[in-house]
């Protein structure tokens, strides 16, 4: 009887919210969508902050955490033009914690 080279991949478990496959086409589906789905998060997360939904002095914190936001960013501006290779460093690290943000959330277990 004539084996296939898959055989040993076809009893593995579907990927969790990203369809079925075998682990190596699934890698390919999971990575990109992770990464978009932890940068969600995190814009999410980024704006809920700055609008202060719950602060008690909401005003001030808003035109404060955008007026930090606004001086971070003229900062980054300027060193990304004196020392681009920190930029790549950033964005690595901004790739890091969105995958990390983008971590699948198991289904809850059914009893």
């Amino acid at each position: 009887m004539a084996t296939e080279s898959e055989d040993d991949t076809l009893e593995l478990p579907p990927v969790p919210e990203f369809g079925n496959g075998r682990p190596r086409w699934a890698a390919q589906r999971i990575h990109p969508r992770r990464l978009a789905r932890g940068h969600l998060k995190q814009y999410a997360r980024l704006q809920a902050w700055i609008i202060a939904a719950e602060h008690p002095a909401r005003g001030r914190a808003v035109v404060g955490r955008t007026t930090g936001l606004g001086l971070g960013a003229l900062a980054a501006w300027r060193t990304a033009h004196t020392e681009p290779r920190l930029l790549a460093i950033a964005a690595g690290a901004y790739a890091i914690s969105a995958w990390r943000a983008g971590r699948p959330v198991p289904p809850p277990k059914r009893s």
